[in-house]
């Protein structure tokens, strides 16, 4: 991290663009402090204006995160069920990753999934944000689909397997 403490680090600014990296339609859209935060936003205004989105670190000088939600359409002004798993469609990266565990039907680590995004869904995800996304999602919500695996570090499976598994027929 060159020399910056990692506290240091989690509060830099980063700037969310529409469009895409490297190309003449990218659009500065705002900057945001922290790197989590920032992931959170993109996943907001992705969920509200489908469409290209980047992320870029001016430290690193280069795109460290990117959603692509073209296909995806908005509700309007629907009334959304305020459950967890209704919550991750408003999270491009978490959904994502629901419906990888699902697929896959077993405890994946954080870089599985984050590959399994990309071969699925073509969208580049961040391994580290997608891990501090799942961990404050089961943090912060008790419904969450999601659980961490108490054997292996990064490592997420889903609450519906795990009772499956444990009940005996």
């Amino acid at each position: 991290m060159g020399g910056v403490s990692r506290r240091g680090w989690l509060f830099m600014k980063y700037g969310i663009f529409s469009g895409t990296y490297l190309k003449e339609d990218a659009m500065w859209l705002e900057s945001v402090e922290g790197v989590d935060a920032t992931y959170d936003r993109m996943g907001t205004i992705a969920n509200e204006r489908p469409g290209k989105y980047f992320i870029f670190s001016s430290d690193k000088r280069k795109a460290v995160a990117s959603i692509d939600t073209t296909g995806l359409t908005t509700l309007g002004n629907q009334q959304r069920e305020n459950t967890s798993e209704s919550r991750l469609d408003r999270q491009g990266s978490l959904s994502m990753a629901l419906k990888v565990l699902r697929k896959h039907r077993k405890e994946m680590h954080t870089k599985e999934i984050a590959e399994d995004i990309l071969g699925e869904f073509h969208v580049r995800v961040n391994k580290r944000g997608l891990g501090t996304q799942l961990w404050r999602h089961i943090k912060n919500h008790p419904d969450s689909p999601f659980y961490k695996s108490k054997r292996t570090s990064n490592t997420y499976g889903l609450k519906e397997r795990q009772l499956t598994a444990t009940v005996s027929h």
